[in-house]
């Protein structure tokens, strides 16, 4: 998926656009408890952040900067990118007290493999988690097991 990569041709406010509509459709999908497909968006999100947080640096705005970089760092963690969100939140944690509950939260996690995000696959998820044939949890259990073998 990933669309934010590099600031070329981008500007800040229209970096937090995109990052703000992967956000809004991470909580859209969290909220009809698709967690699962929920995760990517928030890693986009959280990527973006970073992104910012590096344009805000260059532009000596460290304020802005600590709190793209704390809001990066939650991010992953709603996309269980545990690893990825640990070094980031370390550079805040003497900002943000949340910051250091969230590297409490880490600590000791790896990385979880994200969904593959395909219209096809989530409308499927979407109808068995609908009809009850499965729950959030035997879907993430399910979808672990694939990609670790």
């Amino acid at each position: 998926m990933t669309m934010i990569k590099e600031p070329s041709g981008y500007s800040i406010d229209q970096i937090r656009a995109i990052k703000s509509a992967f956000i809004i459709e991470a909580e859209r999908l969290s909220a009809q408890g698709l967690e699962a497909f929920a995760r990517p968006f928030y890693q986009e999100a959280g990527e973006g952040e970073v992104l910012l947080a590096t344009l805000f640096e260059s532009l000596h705005r460290t304020s802005d900067a600590k709190i793209s970089l704390l809001s990066a760092g939650s991010c992953l963690v709603k996309a269980r990118q545990f690893a990825r969100a640990l070094p980031i939140l370390k550079r805040v944690r003497t900002d943000f007290q949340e910051a250091e509950d969230m590297i409490q939260n880490c600590r000791g996690k790896d990385d979880e493999p994200l969904a593959a995000d395909i219209p096809e696959l989530r409308a499927l998820v979407k109808l068995l988690l609908k009809k009850g044939l499965i729950t959030e949890r035997e879907w993430t259990e399910a979808f672990k097991s694939v990609t670790a073998s």
